[in-house]
């Protein structure tokens, strides 16, 4: 981010770099160590929700599978199925 401060007598240009995250506020060291902080800041949620997602999905289908093999195998035993 440039900052032009200009007045009667002077004019600067001035880089001016927060090491502070825009998602947390967090303060790093460096623009480096920021910028990598803000991607995982701002991905981290929407990663954790889409992994939740899947392995709900996940335990449905295995949970079915798994009733599906031990009903099969209740039956061939001879015993019963309770769904």
């Amino acid at each position: 981010m440039k900052i032009l401060k200009m007045g009667p007598e002077i004019e600067i240009e001035d880089d001016v770099d927060y090491n502070y995250c825009r998602y947390c506020a967090e303060e790093f060291e460096s623009a480096k160590f920021r910028n990598k902080h803000e991607v995982q800041c701002h991905m981290g949620p929407q990663l954790q929700v889409q992994l939740s997602t899947a392995e709900f999905q996940n335990a449905c289908l295995l949970s079915g599978i798994y009733k599906t093999v031990n009903s099969g195998a209740n039956v061939a035993n001879g015993g019963t199925t309770v769904n």
